[in-house]
């Protein structure tokens, strides 16, 4: 009787455990199958490439998400040229000696205003004594050959001296006349008062008188100083050097892309870092002709009107050609929208509350605070304008990437 019992009981257990596993694998079954059937359709999760994604609501409710429409619309389209504030070298003059000698005096400092003729720089040069001696050495030989070819002309006259003697006379004269322009020229190249030739007389005096006045050629602004009284300078040394800043340059480089837009002549509008909140107009005057290789670019100038003397030397900044206005096919979208990625330029989208892509693209022209898009976007796209980095954030979590 108890194994009956014992038998029967086991039996029971036994069928109620299979019951309880056939429950189970039911259960299982239908559980994964409803989660195949939610990921199928909930296909904002994630895509092929990862793009876009979902947040939470309670992350929807903490980022202050703004969105802002894509549309084509009229724009000034803008070329943006960096470059810096030069001085015009045809109004600068570099004030130099090609002789060596020791620098007595130097009467500007950087920033005088220098008048056309002033003295800057005063030297003293023994180079000096040598090149007045060889001047009047050689005017002295053709003051001499200029007599006897004169002699010599009488001669031929009364027959006691032949015509050859008489050309190669005035050959030797004309040799030294030649030598003699050419120590005047040397004379005057290096500032060197010509001295006349009764000075040829006193030795010493010319020993003793070997200063170098150099003057300015134009009237301008001392803008740098190269030397100091004392200085012991070689040949060709520059002191000074003087510039005209009524009128200055700003020095860019165009890219390839932008020449199609350039003109010559045409209105330029430069941003200097200096004075943020100004403007200064001016013309385009000058682009290259040679295409750099390593950059792409060439070179382009802005003549600049400076009355005020604002514009400095060296200043750095950015000249904007307006290239038209035109109705862009291109999707203009707030600059502020743009993030970067990984080195690539893009938005966010904003499928619905919480749902959003990472788009990437391609950049075009720029007006104010609007960029255009070459590629990438549409027209009724919304566009993350505020929030976007809290996204950025978030994105690169969910796609343990990082910038």
């Amino acid at each position: 009787m108890n194994n009956k019992i014992k038998i029967l009981i086991f039996s029971t257990i036994l069928c109620v455990s299979f019951v309880l596993y056939y429950f189970y694998q039911k259960n299982t079954q239908s559980s994964k199958t409803l989660n195949s059937m939610s990921l199928n359709e909930n296909p904002l999760k994630e895509n092929e490439n990862g793009n876009i994604f979902q947040i939470t609501e309670d992350s929807r409710y903490k980022i202050p998400i703004q969105i802002a429409d894509a549309s084509s619309e009229a724009f000034n389209s803008s070329v943006e040229l960096t470059g810096e504030i030069t001085a015009d070298p045809d109004t600068t003059q570099t004030i130099g000696t090609r002789l060596k000698g020791k620098v007595l005096e130097i009467r500007k400092k950087e920033g005088d205003f220098v008048r056309k003729g002033e003295v800057i720089v005063v030297m003293d040069s023994t180079e000096v004594a040598r090149l007045k001696s060889k001047y009047l050495t050689s005017l002295a030989k053709l003051e001499a050959t200029q007599k006897n070819t004169e002699r010599i002309k009488e001669l031929v006259k009364i027959k006691l001296a032949a015509d050859q003697e008489a050309r190669n006379a005035e050959a030797e004269s004309l040799t030294w006349e030649m030598e003699v322009k050419a120590d005047k020229e040397n004379l005057i190249m290096n500032e060197i008062p010509i001295p006349k030739s009764n000075d040829s007389s006193s030795s010493s005096n010319l020993q003793q008188n070997t200063k170098i006045y150099l003057r300015s050629n134009i009237s301008g602004t001392l803008i740098t100083r190269h030397v100091t009284p004392g200085n012991i300078v070689a040949e060709n040394t520059v002191f000074v050097t003087i510039a005209n800043l009524n009128t200055v340059w700003f020095a860019a480089r165009a890219f390839e892309d932008d020449l199609k837009y350039l003109k010559l002549g045409q209105e330029v509008n430069v941003e200097l870092n200096a004075y943020p909140d100004q403007k200064f107009t001016g013309k385009l005057s000058y682009i290259g002709s040679t295409l750099e290789k390593e950059t792409r670019s060439i070179p382009a100038r802005i003549t600049l009107s400076n009355p005020k003397q604002e514009l400095k030397i060296g200043l750095f900044g950015k000249a904007l050609l307006n290239v038209g206005s035109v109705l862009q096919d291109k999707i203009l979208i707030p600059d502020s929208c743009v993030l970067t990625i990984n080195g690539k330029d893009g938005v966010f989208i904003q499928l619905n509350d919480l749902n959003y892509e990472w788009r990437e693209i391609k950049l075009g022209g720029t007006q104010g605070q609007l960029v255009a898009i070459e590629e990438g976007l549409k027209n009724g796209d919304k566009i993350v304008s505020n929030g976007a980095y809290s996204l950025k954030a978030l994105y690169l979590k969910h796609t343990f990437g990082e910038e």
